[in-house]
This record gives C-alpha cells, sequence and structure tokens, in this order.
C-alpha cells in the first residue's frame, strides 16, 4: 500500500505530465479552505463544489492548462504538504506565475481536507 507521500506525488507527477491531477486526490466530501481576501478565498464542502466554485472559474481565465512544478512534499502522519509553483497563459497573452503551499490530510488515500 503507497503512503499518503507517494499518492499525492504521484499525482502531481501525472497532473505535471497532463494525464491527470490533484482532483483525483479528493474525498467527495473533501473541506477545502482558500486562505486570502479575494475572490477565491472560500471554504467548499464537497469535491463537486470546489469544482463548481474554484477549479471551473480558474481554469476559465487561462488559455493553457495549469501546470505544477513541485518544489517540495512533506509528510507527517494523515498530513501530506506540497510547495508548488503553477505556471498557464491567461486568456489575455500573458504569463500566470503563483505560488501554492496545499496541506492535505488524508484518509483511506483521499484528500479529506486540504487549506
Amino acid at each position: 500500500m503507497p503512503t499518503n507521500k507517494e499518492i499525492v506525488s504521484s499525482a502531481f507527477e501525472r497532473w505535471t505530465h497532463g494525464n491527470g491531477g490533484f482532483l483525483e486526490l479528493l474525498a467527495d466530501d473533501a473541506i477545502w479552505t482558500t486562505m486570502g481576501s479575494g475572490p477565491f478565498a472560500l471554504t467548499t464542502r464537497s469535491k463537486q463544489e470546489y469544482i463548481d466554485r474554484m477549479v471551473t472559474p480558474m481554469a476559465d481565465r487561462f488559455s493553457t492548462p495549469l501546470r505544477p512544478t513541485v518544489r517540495g512534499i512533506w509528510a507527517d502522519g494523515d498530513t501530506v504538504i506540497v510547495r508548488w509553483d503553477g505556471d498557464a497563459t491567461d486568456n489575455d497573452g500573458k504569463a500566470y506565475h503563483n505560488s501554492y503551499a496545499w496541506l492535505f490530510r488524508m484518509q483511506d488515500g483521499k484528500a479529506v481536507e486540504v487549506t
């Protein structure tokens, strides 16, 4: 059985190469909290709500897929932390670059809470 770190690492590796992504990590009832004060700072209470309120609106901003470059993955028990940079091209042709740190609480191979 793969470790939580291996599960998350593998999903990010597939996402990097356009063969899947982090959404496969989410449990159907995953709670996702995005910190901050902008329009995407919110808490969702299911995978589908996260897709509807965060993933789809973000994807609509880009003319190319968002691709991650992982800077580090750390795990302690049921918690996995991923520090990564995301790059894409906005619909207006400008480069998008942002850095992220996601904290996954894993249960039975799925993320049940993400911040």
